[in-house]
């Protein structure tokens, strides 16, 4: 029952969020755009045009594609592999899934942080001046990113972990992350 809370809260807050940044969305100057204080325009472009430095935001999508690679393949081997097999396949799945966990999770430990700054890099380099979904997909990026720091290095008490823990490992968290990020993107297109 108290997951179910806090998945109405982050719901309900995803929601608020939106409908605020639809509605305030034409309202602002562009001088007071963004939780991160983006003061001036990037004029240095010669025609005056922001083109989203896309560089640095495919280069953060990567670096989130293939940090995240590891985690998919082991929910992959544990859900469907590992639950609907017996024998020997279940024995060959289970050390599958131990050389992904051994193996492959140090790269989703360090590549995500670097994709993380790189998104930051990206964030500060674009320039939105019809929305403000991008700051607020870039914060909920961030807040599971620090959830998946307090995981690996433990520091919150065991406790709060677990919720932590089902938060950062949850379907819909990550469903809202890419729509945020969808919705930001297309809003800038």
């Amino acid at each position: 029952m108290k997951h179910w809370a806090v998945m109405w809260v982050l719901i309900m807050g995803f929601l608020a969020v939106g409908g605020f940044s639809a509605a305030h969305a034409d309202h602002r100057k562009s001088s007071d755009h963004g939780i991160l204080g983006k003061i001036e325009e990037h004029a240095s472009k010669g025609d005056g045009e922001d083109h989203g430095n896309e560089g640095t935001g495919q280069a953060a999508a990567w670096l989130f594609a293939v940090g995240n690679f590891p985690v998919a393949g082991t929910v992959l081997l544990r859900r469907f592999v590992l639950k609907r097999t017996a024998g020997e396949a279940k024995k060959r799945a289970a050390e599958w899934y131990a050389w992904f966990k051994r193996h492959l999770m140090p790269v989703h430990y360090v590549l995500n942080p670097i994709a993380l700054l790189t998104a930051l890099i990206h964030f500060k380099l674009s320039w939105c001046r019809s929305t403000n979904v991008p700051e607020w997909s870039l914060l909920l990026v961030f807040v599971v990113g620090l959830m998946g720091l307090s995981m690996k290095f433990r520091l919150l008490p065991q406790p709060v972990l677990r919720s932590v823990r089902w938060v950062h490992t949850n379907p819909i968290v990550v469903a809202a992350v890419f729509g945020l990020l969808f919705l930001g993107h297309q809003a800038l297109d």
